[in-house]
């Protein structure tokens, strides 16, 4: 039988770090665009142009220190993650197709 398990998006988001630092590398691109979409904090934010169109600028490094020094351990992790992605991927503008990229909503699992 199979059962569909839906996840939220911090459920998924905490996945995919977790596995990110399982292999050693970044996050993908559907975490980097979640956790940009859960941290920013308006439309004229570069944290909103990452997770709207996957542009990477040099003000998204300010944003996210402030992010890094969160009393929440949780957002301070995402922001490492994102830190890390963002060095990865360097400074880019708008990504093609970006609109589409988002963690899985719910992944199936056969019992």
């Amino acid at each position: 039988m199979s059962e569909i398990i839906h996840r939220t998006d911090t459920e998924l988001v905490n996945a995919m770090i977790a596995e990110a630092e399982r292999d050693h590398r970044p996050i993908a691109h559907p975490a980097a665009r979640a956790i940009a979409a859960l941290l920013h904090e308006g439309q004229t934010t570069a944290m909103y142009s990452l997770a709207s169109c996957g542009a990477i600028s040099d003000d998204l490094s300010a944003e996210l220190g402030r992010d890094l020094t969160n009393p929440d351990e949780e957002i301070r992790r995402w922001a490492r993650a994102l830190c890390a992605y963002a060095d990865h991927h360097g400074t880019r503008s708008a990504v093609e197709g970006w609109h589409a990229v988002w963690p899985l909503q719910s992944t199936s699992t056969m019992q």
